[in-house]
């Protein structure tokens, strides 16, 4: 029997989930405008029923939309409660990072909206440095020319730089090598708690 590997990646408005089947890799995604589990769950389940027993999954934990992080995290502990499946989560962002630095080869960031006044983000090649809450202003000049990418372009639309619209996808989470350095199992956010 082939092993399977399920992804599932809800950082964004996206939905995205992808599966890894004799090493070929495909994905789907749900485009939603808000946080709607009453289309995301049956859409998932309907893509499980097509596949064979999953052995594995990986999940997004963010930064992003984190109603969709919670509930993707809480459908896998259930999925995953009966075991013999593993279950590995990466930061949604790093994931698309790796995607994005084997396109370019020169320093770039990934930002999004926080709320708040604050937007995060990291920057990716310069040196190793986490990710992090700033004003717009902050970034804007810090930046300076290097290239972002955003999930959430249009909010961000009052960057004095250029945004290129780019989504996490359960693809990205499928390509990391199996020795990728996992994070724990909970969403990715930045602000305290209030």
């Amino acid at each position: 029997m082939s092993e399977v590997i399920l992804a599932i990646d809800w950082s964004s408005t996206r939905l995205s989930v992808g599966w890894k089947l004799s090493g070929k890799v495909e994905e789907r995604v749900l485009d939603l405008k808000r946080f709607q589990a009453e289309l995301a769950l049956p859409f998932l389940e309907g893509l499980l029923a097509e596949l064979p027993v999953v052995n594995e999954i990986r999940l997004g934990r963010g930064p992003g939309n984190y109603s969709g992080i919670r509930q993707s995290l809480a459908w896998a502990f259930g999925y995953i409660a009966p075991g013999g499946i593993e279950l590995k989560v990466f930061s949604s962002g790093v994931a698309q990072a790796a995607r994005i630095s084997d396109e370019i080869q020169t320093p770039f960031a990934v930002l999004g909206d926080a709320r708040r006044g604050v937007w995060w983000g990291r920057v990716f090649g310069k040196g190793e440095d986490g990710w992090r809450l700033q004003s717009p202003e902050a970034w804007a000049e810090e930046l300076g020319e290097i290239p972002v990418f955003s999930q959430e372009a249009p909010r961000l639309s009052s960057a004095p730089f250029e945004i290129m619209p780019d989504y996490p996808k359960a693809s990205d989470l499928l390509l990391l090598s199996d020795d990728f350095s996992r994070e724990e199992a909970l969403p990715l956010y930045l602000h305290p708690a209030v």
